[in-house]
């Protein structure tokens, strides 16, 4: 049977979160961040495959920092992690994207793990 949307998206971060060095919220928040912290992004939705269910593609954005070197030790550290981590959820496509994010005014690269899957809710 599948969960809300809400549900699920707490299950993720919890599951995340479990990994040493990681703090994942289920839900954007306004709190300072720094590397091993991240939350859940709703990416999209589209018709589930049964009546009353959606099938969502989110995110869990996990910051690894400023340092490419630093986060590419995160990156080996923290991404085999992640993905094993959504094993025990009833998900699908899951893939973890390492990415360069451009932030602040003039810009300057954050490095972040993507952790992209979908999922069936009600």
């Amino acid at each position: 049977m599948a969960v809300s949307l809400g549900e699920f998206r707490l299950q993720l971060a919890l599951a995340l979160s479990e990994i040493d060095g990681l703090t994942v919220d289920a839900r954007p928040s306004k709190r300072t961040v720094g590397a091993g912290s991240g939350s859940v992004v709703i990416r999209e939705m589209v018709p589930g495959s049964t009546f009353g269910t959606v099938q969502v593609r989110m995110s869990a954005i996990i910051v690894l920092g400023s340092n490419k070197d630093k986060a590419e030790q995160y990156l080996e550290t923290w991404g085999p992690s992640a993905v094993a981590a959504t094993a025990n959820l009833d998900v699908f496509e899951v893939e973890l994207v390492p990415e360069a994010l451009p932030v602040g005014d003039p810009p300057t690269s954050v490095y972040a793990l993507i952790l992209n899957l979908s999922v069936e809710v009600e």
